[in-house]
């Protein structure tokens, strides 16, 4: 039985595009006892997931960068999290694909706020039995488990291989995965820019510089391929797939393991206010396209020699 008292101290992720709703909802669940973090877009939700230790995802249907059932798929792919999209549309159609993506709650517009807070712990009492149920079950299996023979203990880990490969299968149809590359952490320079022909173009010229380079076409396959190879140096377009590149530079300045990572802009914007609120931000360094081998080779040096 879970207790209420066990639902306390829980620790939510509040993501919402409306900072007035991120404050109200983050104050209210506060004031329940819940610890909350808050993020404005789905971006910095998927990249909080995995190292956040989360007990529930609480997404508002106005967080842009992704559509919320994308949004849900991909965090399904990293945790069994609960998700609770609000306050979403009434419409049917919305509804189930929200569930079929994995949402386990979906509030539509005009619920009372109370009620979305009850909701909130309901979501989390059957997500706590669920897991003391599967907990209890797996101690009666272990309990009644016997000796198989070698044979059968080869069978079972042949099943459990094509369990796998169909898993890691699942996994790779998605865009935003990183890219396998054969490079020691540390040692790279990413490229994140949606444009193939442009991105092509910095990674050559990086090659010729000696440069190992990887490289990234979305804002989130960039977070992600950061996380695997801990590039010495990101440059990152600003205008990018699921969210922009400011919002890419501040999910890295803002995580401890990433903070130091040196980043470099490589636009077609050249606007002061783009430039300043980059700046704003900690970069290394701003450069407006087109590239020229002799310009990115004393600038990658530069940025590459504050890295070290």
């Amino acid at each position: 039985m879970v207790s209420p008292q066990s639902l306390l101290k829980r620790n939510i992720l509040v993501a919402a595009g409306s900072f007035e709703s991120r404050l109200a909802i983050s104050a209210a669940l506060t004031e329940r006892g819940y610890d909350v973090s808050a993020v404005s877009n789905g971006l910095a939700a998927y990249t909080a997931i995995p190292d956040g230790g989360f007990d529930l995802l609480l997404l508002s249907a106005d967080t842009p960068g992704f559509e919320v059932p994308e949004l849900c798929r991909l965090v399904r792919e990293l945790s069994p999290v609960p998700i609770i999209i609000y306050p979403g549309s009434d419409q049917m159609g919305s509804r189930l694909e929200a569930f079929e993506a994995g949402a386990d709650d979906y509030i539509v517009h005009g619920i009372e706020f109370e009620e979305v807070l009850a909701r909130v712990t309901a979501v989390l009492r059957r997500f706590e039995s669920r897991n003391e149920q599967e907990k209890q079950q797996g101690d009666e299996d272990e309990a009644l488990a016997v000796t198989d023979s070698a044979a059968e203990t080869g069978d079972a880990k042949g099943e459990d291989s094509d369990h796998q490969a169909k898993d890691s299968k699942l996994t790779a149809r998605y865009l935003n995965r990183p890219k396998e590359y054969d490079v020691e952490p540390g040692t790279s320079v990413l490229v994140v820019d949606p444009n193939a022909e442009a991105r092509n173009y910095t990674v050559r010229l990086l090659s010729k510089l000696g440069h190992e380079v990887i490289e990234a076409e979305t804002g989130l396959q960039g977070a992600l391929t950061v996380r695997k190879y801990m590039p010495k140096l990101v440059m990152t377009e600003l205008n990018l797939k699921y969210g922009d590149g400011f919002e890419l530079i501040r999910v890295l300045k803002s995580h401890p393991k990433t903070e130091n990572i040196k980043v470099m802009v490589v636009t077609e914007n050249g606007s002061p206010e783009y430039l300043e609120k980059a700046r704003s931000l900690g970069i290394a360094d701003y450069i407006v396209k087109p590239l020229s081998l002799p310009e990115l080779s004393i600038r990658s040096d530069w940025a590459l020699d504050q890295a070290a």
